[in-house]
């Protein structure tokens, strides 16, 4: 996964730090490259594991 991030002002939105590339590699158990498991891109709304997204009705406490 290959990224670029900027830090900007939030007053100003001038420039303050660019990185132009930052690579994040999935290392197995013994430290070595292996894939991700991602085929596509996705979002980290969509990332979020299911049992979180499972709400229930409060308990009733009559």
């Amino acid at each position: 996964l290959t990224m670029r991030a900027e830090v900007r002002n939030m007053i100003t939105r001038r420039s303050i730090l660019t990185i132009e590339k930052i690579v994040f590699v999935n290392l197995d158990e013994e430290g070595k490259p292996a894939p991700h498991g991602y085929t596509e891109i996705t979002y980290n709304r969509d990332r979020i594991p299911s049992h979180h997204l499972d709400l229930k009705a409060p308990a009733d406490t009559d």
